[in-house]
C-alpha cells in the first residue's frame, strides 16, 4: 500500500476540515498475479466527527435525490442516447441530481414506445443499436457527471428474454443444457405473483402470466446463473461508471428466494466496486414488515417504492377535506420508518402508470388550465415530505393531457416540449426541486403534521438538525379557491433549537415572502398565509431570511434542439374516437398545412395552416369535417405540407 510515501498495512492522513464524503481506492496484488481493487469512503460531519460507512449506508446524493425518469424514445424526437445528452443541462437547471434511465440494453425486438419499452433483454452487455453504442452511453454518463448528475439504469433481475442465448440453448437441449437450471421451472404460488398469475411455456419454463412467455423467470438460487448476472451488473458500474440500478420486478426474485440469493450478493459485489451507488428496487418500501428488503435490515436495497401512497391517495385523490385528512397516515407512513438508510421513492407518474393529468382532468373532461393547476399540490407534497421524489419525463409540461386511448399513448409517446402545460408546470417543478436541493430539512425523515385553520390546507413541519438552526414548514392548498389560512405550531414540532419568547424569520421560498414569527413564552406560534387555489408555501424558519436560487432561462431552453429532418409521426391514438393528436418535426421555420383527406383523395378537414418555428409541434384533429360535422368511421389520411416537403400517414376513425 502506498499513500503519500507511506507503506504498510495502515496509512494515516490528516483529517479534512470541511464536512463531506471523502473517497479512496485500495489496490492489492501479490507476486503470483492475483489482484483486486475496492473503493470506500469516510464522512466528516458538521461537528468534525469522522465516521466510516457500512454496507448498509447510502451516500448523501442518494439521501437528497431528486430523480428524473428518462425514456429516450419519448424524451427526444430522435429517440437516441446522444440526443438525450443534448438536454442534460436542462435537467440540471431544473434541479434534478439523479437520472433513472429506462433499459438501454439490446432487446429481442427494437425498443418502441408501446409494449416493447426495453425489458425484453437479450444482451446484458450491449446498448441497443436503436439507442446508440456503449460509447454513447459512456459519454452520456460522463456529461451527466460533469453537471453533478448521477445516472442509474433500469435492469431486469427477475427475467431474461426467451430469445436470450441462455434461454435459446436451454430450450433446445433442455436438461442437457448448462443453462437449464438458470431458469425457474416451477409454477409460483398465487400469493407470490402480485396478481399476475404463473404459467409454464411448452418446454416447462416459468413466467408471470401477465408478462407473457417473452419474459422467463431467472433462477437466482443457481450459483452459476447468479455469478453471471452479477458480472453483467458489475460491468456497467466498473467500466461505464454507472451510479446504480433500478431493479425491475425486484419483488419477483425476492418472493421466490428471499434476499440471500439476489439482494445480498448483488449489493455486496457492487458496493465492493463502488460503495456510493444507489440500488432502487421495484417493491413495496413503506409500511411495517417492508424493512427486510433494505440493507438496514440485512436486505439488498437502498430504496424501494411507496406504492401505498400512490394507489391509496395520489391516483384517486378527491380534493376534499376528507381526502386531505386521509393523506396523513400514508404520508406519515403510520409513523414507521424502516431504518436510517432505508429510502423510499414517491411519485405521481411512471412508465407503468398513467399520466397524472389524465386522473386529475377526470378522464380529460376538465379544461387544461384547471387540470395542470390541480396537479400542483400533490407535486408540492412529494417534493417536501420524507422519501425522495421522482418525476417521469414530460410530467413537467403536463404531457398526457388530451391524449385518449391506451395509457402507453399518453406516457410513452414523443414529448412535445412546447406543450401547453409547460408555462403552468415547469416553473413549479423547478422551484420544488431547487428548494429540496438547497435546503436539507426537506430530505430528512422527520415529519409532523401541523394544525391548519382550513381543512383543505395540509400543513406540516420538517425538522432538521438543531445545529443547523433551520427547519421547514409547508402549507399546501388542495382547494379550488384562495385560502386565508393560519398554521399553528410549537417548538416541540420543530428541531429543538427554538426558544419561547423569541422572534424568528419564516422565509417562504416558493413565493419569495418573509414573515417574522414570535413564539410565546410557552413555546407556541402561528403563521398566517394567503394561498391561491392549489397554491403552495414551502418555508424555512431560521434566525435570518433565506432565499432559493433559481437558474434562469429554463422556461426558454426546455424545448428540444431543432430536429434535423422534416417528419410526420403516426398520430396518437390510432385508431381513435373522436379526436387524435398529430405531431411533426420541422427543421426550419415555415408555413405548415396539415389536412385530412378521404380514401378517395378528397380534403375533408384542414387542421392547421399557419407559420411554425423550427422544432417539434403537435396539433389535434377533433374528428370533424370543415363543415363542422363529425366524420364517419373509416380510413383517412393525414397530409403535411411545408413548402416543397410533404408527408402522409394513414389513420383510422372508429365509433
Amino acid at each position: 500500500m502506498l499513500l503519500n510515501g507511506q507503506h504498510g498495512s495502515t496509512v494515516t492522513i490528516t483529517k479534512p476540515t470541511q464536512p463531506g464524503e471523502y473517497y479512496f481506492y485500495l489496490a492489492a496484488s501479490n507476486t503470483s498475479g492475483p489482484a483486486d481493487t475496492t473503493r470506500s469512503y469516510f464522512i466528516i460531519d458538521n461537528a468534525g466527527t469522522c465516521t466510516n460507512p457500512t454496507i448498509a449506508s447510502n451516500p448523501e446524493w442518494a439521501k437528497s435525490a431528486r430523480v428524473y425518469f428518462l425514456f429516450p424514445k419519448a424524451f427526444t424526437a430522435a429517440g437516441t442516447i446522444p440526443a438525450a445528452a443534448q438536454r442534460l443541462q436542462y435537467i440540471h437547471d431544473m434541479g434534478f441530481n439523479v437520472i433513472w434511465m429506462m433499459p438501454v440494453m439490446k432487446n429481442a425486438y427494437p425498443i418502441d414506445q408501446h409494449y416493447g419499452p426495453g425489458y425484453n433483454i437479450v444482451d446484458f452487455y450491449a446498448v441497443a443499436p436503436e439507442y446508440g453504442t456503449n460509447d454513447d452511453f459512456i459519454n452520456f454518463i460522463s456529461q451527466a457527471h460533469a453537471l453533478g448528475i448521477k445516472v442509474i439504469l433500469d435492469v431486469t433481475p427477475n427475467h431474461t428474454s426467451r430469445f436470450h442465448p441462455w434461454s435459446l440453448d436451454a430450450h433446445i437441449f433442455h436438461e442437457d443444457s448448462r443453462y437449464w437450471t438458470w431458469y425457474e421451472h416451477n409454477n409460483q404460488p398465487s400469493g407470490q405473483t402480485n396478481n399476475l398469475g404463473s404459467s409454464l411455456d411448452a418446454d416447462g419454463f416459468n413466467y408471470y402470466t401477465g408478462f407473457s412467455d417473452q419474459l422467463l423467470n431467472f433462477n437466482w438460487s443457481d450459483i452459476d446463473a447468479r455469478t453471471e448476472m452479477i458480472n453483467a451488473y458489475k460491468y456497467w458500474v466498473k467500466y461505464l461508471d454507472l451510479d446504480g440500478y433500478r431493479f425491475d420486478v425486484y419483488w419477483g426474485p425476492h418472493r421466490r428466494y428471499g434476499e440471500v440469493y439476489m439482494g445480498d450478493p448483488v449489493r455486496e459485489a457492487l458496493k465492493h466496486i463502488k460503495p456510493d451507488i444507489l440500488l432502487l428496487g421495484e417493491d413495496e418500501g413503506t409500511g411495517s414488515n417492508t424493512q427486510y428488503i433494505y440493507a438496514d435490515a440485512g436486505g439488498g436495497l437502498d430504496a424501494a417504492y411507496d406504492f401505498k401512497l400512490y394507489f391509496n391517495q395520489i391516483q384517486g385523490f378527491g380534493f376534499s377535506s376528507t381526502a386531505v385528512d386521509n393523506l396523513q397516515d400514508d404520508v406519515y407512513n403510520g409513523g414507521y420508518y424502516p431504518g436510517p438508510n432505508s429510502l423510499y421513492m414517491r411519485f405521481m407518474e411512471s412508465q407503468d402508470e398513467d399520466c397524472i393529468t389524465y386522473f386529475y382532468s377526470n378522464g380529460n373532461s376538465l379544461d387544461a388550465a384547471t387540470t395542470f393547476n390541480r396537479t400542483k399540490p400533490m407535486a408540492s407534497l412529494i417534493f417536501s415530505i420524507p422519501g425522495f421524489p421522482m418525476i417521469w419525463n414530460g410530467q413537467e409540461v403536463g404531457w398526457g393531457y388530451g391524449i385518449s386511448g391506451a395509457k402507453e399513448d399518453r406516457n410513452r409517446s414523443t414529448i412535445a416540449w412546447n406543450f401547453q402545460g409547460g408555462p403552468f408546470l415547469i416553473p413549479h417543478y423547478q422551484r420544488l426541486a431547487q428548494i429540496r436541493s438547497q435546503f436539507k430539512a426537506f430530505s430528512t425523515q422527520k415529519f409532523q403534521r401541523l394544525n391548519s385553520s382550513n381543512g383543505l390546507v395540509y400543513a406540516f413541519s420538517r425538522a432538521y438538525a438543531a445545529s443547523a438552526r433551520e427547519d421547514g414548514i409547508v402549507a399546501i392548498n388542495f382547494g379550488s379557491t384562495s385560502s386565508n389560512v393560519t398554521i399553528s405550531f410549537s417548538v416541540s414540532d420543530l428541531g429543538g433549537w427554538l426558544q419561547g419568547g423569541k422572534t424568528y424569520i419564516v422565509s417562504d421560498l416558493y413565493n419569495n415572502q418573509i414573515y417574522p414569527v414570535t413564539f410565546t413564552s410557552g413555546g407556541s406560534a402561528s403563521l398566517s398565509l394567503i394561498l391561491p387555489a392549489y397554491g403552495t408555501a414551502i418555508c424555512i424558519l431560521a434566525d435570518s431570511a433565506k432565499q432559493v436560487l433559481i437558474p434562469t432561462g429554463v422556461e426558454n431552453n426546455h424545448s428540444e434542439i431543432a430536429p434535423t429532418k422534416f417528419q410526420l409521426y403516426q398520430n396518437y391514438p390510432n385508431p381513435f374516437n373522436p379526436s387524435t393528436l398529430i405531431q411533426f418535426d420541422l427543421p426550419k421555420q415555415g408555413q405548415v398545412k396539415v389536412y385530412i383527406f378521404s380514401i378517395l383523395g378528397k380534403e375533408i378537414a384542414e387542421v392547421t395552416n399557419s407559420m411554425y418555428s423550427a422544432g417539434t409541434h403537435q396539433v389535434e384533429w377533433n374528428g370533424r369535417t370543415n363543415a363542422g360535422v363529425q366524420a364517419s368511421s373509416g380510413v383517412y389520411f393525414i397530409r403535411l405540407e411545408a413548402g416543397s416537403l410533404t408527408d402522409t400517414k394513414k389513420i383510422v376513425l372508429v365509433k
